[in-house]
């Protein structure tokens, strides 16, 4: 299910960042190049966000180990809660890089959108042309807002995680893990998960298209 929502949401990125009438052929214009770079961004993004869920899941699943002292090998977990919380952290860095590059490359596309639509020779053309290039562009816009808010999420999920992290390095004591409210970080990761399985259905409804 997480998958089919992820791929929708993807699509719905592509046809925000690509007019309908793109056609992909061996002789594009620079409007139609742009547009590629664009939708294929947004497909990155999608992929970044895709790994997200699975390992939020590891990394409180370490650390709720940890509280409940479900193993003896309490710095063994420790280390493998560490490890996780990195590879969380780099791949959060990914989705922020992978979201700044989408927004340059819907940003050149609009550009380039913007200067064909001048083009046209009649006025109604140009009307028609500035009208859609205006709806494309607010429908790009409140996607992208969608994205950030996640992008900011992530982030702030992460930095409570570093918080206890950096607390549990100096003390694994018993009686440290049971004075410790995890409670937050759990619940900010599952509204972090929710969130992006909300994705779908707001970018949807923000490009209008059900």
């Amino acid at each position: 299910m997480r998958t089919t929502r992820l791929a929708t949401t993807s699509l719905l990125l592509t046809s925000a960042f690509l007019s309908p009438t793109l056609i992909f052929t061996g002789c594009q214009s620079t409007k139609e190049i742009a547009g590629q770079k664009a939708a294929m961004s947004a497909r990155d993004f999608q992929s970044a966000l895709s790994l997200m869920p699975g390992q939020i899941d590891k990394v409180t699943s370490s650390l709720q180990s940890l509280q409940l002292m479900e193993t003896t090998d309490k710095a063994g977990t420790f280390t493998t809660f560490t490890k996780e919380l990195r590879t969380l952290e780099s791949q959060a860095m990914s989705l922020a890089n992978t979201r700044d590059f989408a927004q340059e490359n819907s940003q050149r596309y609009f550009r380039e959108w913007l200067k064909e639509s001048r083009k046209h020779k009649t006025t109604a053309d140009r009307d028609a042309a500035l009208a859609a290039f205006d709806a494309g562009k607010s429908q790009a816009t409140a996607a992208q807002g969608y994205l950030d808010r996640g992008s900011r999420e992530f982030r702030a999920l992460i930095d409570q995680l570093n918080q206890t992290q950096t607390k549990l390095a100096t003390d694994l004591s018993p009686a440290t893990l049971q004075k410790m409210n995890l409670a937050p970080i759990f619940d900010k990761a599952i509204a972090t998960k929710a969130n992006i399985a909300r994705l779908s259905e707001e970018i949807d409804a923000a490009l209008g298209l059900k």
